[in-house]
């Protein structure tokens, strides 16, 4: 097609080989009518044209059927993900506001010294406890 310059050259070509070499207009079985021949042949292109065009459709369809697929696959993966942050900055800020009301609180462990955290006190109370609980 692309050294003929385009389709209908290309068809041109093809149909002037068949009508010059071959019986393909002549009419079945050799006899007959010239006007059936030429319509057996018209039928038979146009029988052989739906084919393919039948086929491409069928191959469009699907490739638009998968394209469609990976546009939802794509959305439901960021609904996902977004979905996750929003797990994930519900539970950081769920352990921000434990953190927050944790930090008056000093746990003591059986020898009398703070175990809340390897953290020095730092509420003036807590330093209090601290200081009393260490040997001078």
């Amino acid at each position: 097609a692309h050294q003929t310059q385009g389709i209908e050259p290309l068809l041109d070509t093809l149909f002037s080989f068949l009508r010059r070499k071959s019986d393909f207009f002549s009419p079945p079985g050799g006899g007959g009518d010239i006007e059936t021949g030429s319509e057996a042949a018209i039928a038979k292109v146009n029988e052989v044209v739906k084919k393919h065009a039948d086929i491409y459709l069928a191959g469009k369809r699907k490739e638009e059927e998968e394209r469609l697929k990976k546009l939802r696959l794509k959305k439901q993966k960021r609904e996902a993900e977004a979905e996750a942050k929003k797990k994930q900055a519900a539970a950081a800020a769920a352990a921000e506001k434990s953190k927050e009301e944790n930090d008056g609180v000093i746990e003591m462990g059986d020898d009398g010294f703070d175990i809340s955290s390897d953290e020095p006190a730092s509420t003036p109370a807590a330093a209090k406890v601290a200081a009393a609980a260490m040997p001078e």
